[in-house]
């Protein structure tokens, strides 16, 4: 019931308005992964996704501090008429990863992603739409190792750096600080005693590959190859993502297209 009203009183009025606006879109996005990572298991998280991506708006003044609290808030739409569900809210958000500096808002933002792949891969006519989104920026987390390159630990107010292992992903201190982090895609954060792994694309870029269907589709969807400072670590994925592409075309191109869609892919 919590969660429910929580989704009535605070994302249904607020949330489309929230990811329009650039200065506070980021916090959303991080408060609607918490949520979804935290509620119950038998609370859906459809209702909330079809309202994000259908980007319904609702009326404010019919709420009240009293509704909120007893849980009897019913927010009433802008209008009546369902939009169909658009890719508009993800594509923007995708577009912003290069100009975020936190990795808090990174890491949300591919989790937030690949809610909303799950909420509508399983209809066919959204399939081949995803396949045209402009993924640039999470292919460029995709060939980055996403590992601590600085981490600095504060205790009482004095800071010192901790040398680290190279590719290390994770830093646990074993003692109350606070660790003030570098990643190697000079992302930032900042967390107590622990550092945990971050959120990885990879999946995600995966399953929307597995969607290409033709061999003009998949050499759009797949990325330009950039030169890295991680080579080993391009390397071993460039290898996952050719094994991938070459899985891809086996299961879902025409038989007569196999051969000629892999040799141009190829090349």
């Amino acid at each position: 019931e919590q969660d429910c009203t929580l989704m009535l009183c605070v994302f249904f009025p607020f949330v489309t308005l929230s990811l329009r606006k650039p200065g506070i879109a980021l916090d959303m996005v991080v408060l609607i992964q918490w949520f979804l990572s935290n509620k119950k298991d038998s609370v859906s998280p459809a209702p909330l996704l079809d309202v994000i991506l259908q980007e319904t708006e609702y009326r404010l003044d019919g709420l009240t501090v009293n509704q909120f609290m007893t849980g009897g808030a019913k927010p009433r739409k802008l209008t009546s008429d369902p939009k169909p569900p658009s890719l508009n809210v993800l594509q923007q958000l995708i577009d912003t990863i290069p100009a975020v500096s936190s990795a808090v808002y990174v890491d949300a933002i591919i989790g937030f992603v690949e809610n909303c792949f799950k909420q509508l891969s399983s209809n066919p006519s959204y399939q081949p739409i995803f396949t045209t989104l402009n993924l640039a920026p999470l292919w460029a987390l995709y060939f980055n190792p996403l590992c601590i390159a600085k981490i600095r630990e504060k205790i009482q107010g004095q800071f010192r750096e901790i040398p680290l292992q190279s590719g290390s992903l994770m830093y646990n201190s074993g003692r109350a600080c606070t660790l003030d982090v570098t990643w190697s895609d000079e992302a930032t954060s900042q967390s107590e005693t622990r550092v945990f792994k971050r959120n990885r694309p990879d999946h995600f870029l995966f399953e929307v590959l597995k969607m290409c269907q033709t061999e003009d589709a998949l050499l759009v969807f797949l990325p330009p190859l950039v030169p890295s400072s991680f080579s080993s670590f391009v390397t071993q994925n460039f290898a996952s993502l050719f094994s991938e592409v070459l899985n891809t075309i086996t299961a879902s191109f025409p038989k007569n297209e196999k051969q000629v869609g892999l040799t141009t892919t190829l090349k």
